[in-house]
């Protein structure tokens, strides 16, 4: 409902966005959300970006993050698959 307060919903998606993106950053992860992120995402219900801006950027990273583990897989099936290749 647009008069609902969702204040108190709305800090608590900052924070696990903030704790998605310090485990990034301890785990290495990448791609990763830019550490630029911090504090300045905003996840309002406002028409002017707000949470859907914040939806967009968490689909883009995950094709990102897709696109990484697509390109990882290739290049282990490709390690595996070469001793059996009789290139001539």
């Amino acid at each position: 409902m647009p008069q609902e307060d969702c204040t108190e919903t709305e800090l608590r998606l900052l924070q696990a966005f903030d704790g998605v993106m310090s485990m990034q950053v301890e785990l290495g992860v990448a791609p990763r959300f830019v550490d630029e992120l911090r504090g300045k995402l905003d996840l309002s219900r406002s028409n002017d970006g707000g949470l859907w801006r914040a939806v967009s950027l968490w689909q883009e990273f995950s094709h990102q993050r897709i696109q990484g583990i697509r390109s990882k897989a290739n290049t282990q099936i490709q390690e595996l698959l070469l001793p059996f290749v009789n290139v001539r």
